[in-house]
């Protein structure tokens, strides 16, 4: 899945995508391989969510 069709999924700016998907790697929270996306901290990530 491109950037730009994660962003239209979750309904915002492809910009938007890139910059989160950074910050998350920056906090180790994702990693990324070429197109794949993986979590590596999914509690962190559901607390950043604020999913409960």
């Amino acid at each position: 899945m491109s950037r730009d069709d994660l962003a239209s999924l979750v309904g915002t700016a492809r910009e938007n995508v890139v910059r989160i998907i950074s910050e998350f790697k920056e906090e180790g929270i994702l990693a990324t391989r070429g197109r794949k996306i993986i979590v590596n901290d999914v509690r962190r990530l559901i607390e950043v969510a604020k999913y409960s």
